[in-house]
């Protein structure tokens, strides 16, 4: 009995800490509503996290047209062409797998022996989430064109979110037509 006793306490004394959910990234949350004193109207804006990532150059947040709520964070950076497989493409995965396990998309993995190199795996692969929570994602991009620069982002998407964009832009573009005779 105290064996078992002395097993159950040591199991539970190295029991992984849980892991956060996805709710958004660099202090800004998903969901979150664009000031009303922020005048713009392209959905789009540029800012500086308090505590920029040394990976990434430029930061943006998305938002619904009407509603104002964030549905998109991405963190990029610009670099001269090379490989998007030799970019810190393995060091920010295991990053983000330490702090989103739990939510881990379990897709295909690449294969060294495939017989396919790494950046065509990736690239068939863009676009699928690589973490997900509820409607919260997380996705890990690489896009080579336009050559010879490569783009390289996360983003953080809110997809119930995101699909009242182009509800909300049909509601705008409706808007002018009322009040007119046609």
């Amino acid at each position: 009995m105290n064996k078992l006793l002395l097993l159950l306490i040591f199991l539970f004394a190295f029991k992984p800490i849980a892991a956060e959910g996805i709710s958004g990234a660099f202090g800004i949350k998903l969901g979150d509503i664009v000031s009303s004193e922020v005048k713009n109207d392209t959905g789009y804006l540029e800012f500086e996290p308090d505590s920029p990532n040394e990976i990434f150059n430029k930061y943006t947040i998305q938002f619904t047209p009407i509603s104002k709520q964030i549905y998109k964070i991405t963190a990029t950076t610009r670099l001269p062409h090379v490989s998007c497989a030799g970019l810190h493409w393995d060091e920010l995965n295991e990053v983000l797998n330490k702090k989103y396990y739990k939510y881990k998309y379990r897709k295909k993995r690449y294969d060294p022996n495939s017989g396919i190199s790494k950046a065509l795996f990736i690239a068939e692969n863009f676009g699928e989430p690589d973490f997900i929570d509820g409607s919260n994602t997380i996705s890990i991009k690489c896009d080579s064109t336009p050559y010879p620069l490569v783009y390289y982002s996360v983003e953080y998407t809110n997809t119930e979110i995101e699909k009242l964009v182009n509800q909300e832009r049909k509601k705008l573009r409706l808007k002018k037509y009322e009040g007119i005779d046609i």
